[in-house]
């Protein structure tokens, strides 16, 4: 209220409101003087109170729908606005690009995106050295039971891995709960070790239960005889990046993937890949399948290298699901026994 309103609302009685009146010319000389004090004494101003914002608001509003290029301009640069937030909040979205090798490769998994922190802080990381004398012998660990349905060969080639996808019907049970096998990969050449060694390739069966637990079981290959389903899959490798290939005329059975016997070491770890979560048990199986020396290059060829490093077991001691034998063999056995083991290791990449 400006201070001739003021004046002529009466608040001083009539008296002065009929003096008011009769010295117009003075009221109107009293309010110029007023507004120069506030204009050279900006410090002494009160702030106006909070219903002037508000007609300041509805006068402007009055204004645009008065000035229509007035609002296309104000509604453009708030569009303008809106998009680089838009922008911005996608980018911070967004995931950065990973490998295995240079710059963006395993050891800077952690710095690249917050996201990825897990890989360098967490302390349950995947994939570990197995040392079999070391594993705490656990022989009441559940038996592994798959109802793996055969189905048609499905492949996906990226920068970084050779995936199979599964569709639901396939699941594991282990200790009464069921986990559906997602995706099976492939990795050149191991991620895990058994007792310091690499192995040519291993392969990894993914599999999740209905609240999100990650069960993940790894069988290892070494040098030998070929391998029949391994050779389907090199056979039909997709030739283009990103495209999931289906062949409907290859059958594709993951459990003949398996080795015979079902004796197998378990840990909790993590994905061995960004974001790098933890909290997924690991079933490594004792004994690795065999591939012949072409088949395993084959595969070499196509992935190079796409396994992570290994990480600290920082005090864990994996299970082993069978009891040690008492007796100890003979010298024999444990030489066959020693050449066994290592036939397959020493595989040049």
């Amino acid at each position: 209220m400006g201070l001739k309103q003021w004046l002529l609302s009466g608040a001083l009685g009539p008296c002065i409101l009929f003096y008011a009146m009769s010295s117009y010319a003075n009221l109107l000389d009293l309010e110029s003087e007023f507004e120069a004090f506030q204009a050279q004494n900006p410090e002494l101003v009160a702030e106006e109170p909070t219903g002037s914002a508000e007609s300041t608001n509805n006068a402007r509003q009055t204004v645009q729908e008065n000035n229509p290029s007035e609002q296309a301009e104000n509604a453009e640069q708030t569009g303008e606005a809106l998009t680089a937030a838009t922008d911005k909040t996608e980018q911070d979205k967004s995931v950065p690009s990973w490998s295995y090798q240079g710059d963006s490769g395993p050891k800077a998994w952690g710095d690249l995106h917050n996201t990825f922190r897990v890989c360098k802080h967490g302390r349950v990381q995947s994939p570990v050295n197995i040392i079999a004398d070391q594993a705490v012998s656990a022989p009441g660990l559940s038996d592994l039971s798959t109802d793996y349905r055969a189905m048609p060969l499905r492949l996906q080639k990226s920068t970084t891995s050779l995936i199979s996808s599964i569709p639901l019907g396939s699941p594991l049970v282990k200790a009464g709960v069921a986990y559906q096998l997602i995706e099976v990969q492939f990795k050149t050449p191991s991620e895990h070790q058994l007792d310091g060694f690499d192995y040519p390739l291993e392969i990894q069966f993914h599999h999740r239960d209905s609240h999100g637990q990650a069960l993940v079981v790894s069988v290892l290959v070494r040098e030998g005889d070929s391998h029949a389903q391994l050779e389907q899959v090199l056979n039909h490798l997709p030739r283009e990046a990103d495209r999931l290939r289906i062949y409907e005329g290859v059958p594709f059975q993951p459990r003949n993937l398996w080795p015979d016997s079902q004796d197998y070491f378990r840990y909790l770890g993590s994905q061995t890949q960004p974001p790098c979560e933890e909290g997924v048990i690991w079933v490594v199986m004792r004994e690795p399948i065999e591939a012949s020396i072409r088949q395993l290059l084959g595969f070499q060829n196509l992935l190079g290298r796409n396994a992570r490093p290994i990480q600290p077991l920082n005090g864990r001691l994996p299970l082993k699901s069978w009891q040690d034998a008492s007796s100890q063999p003979t010298q024999t056995q444990q030489d066959n026994r020693r050449l066994d083991e290592y036939r397959g290791y020493f595989f040049s990449f």
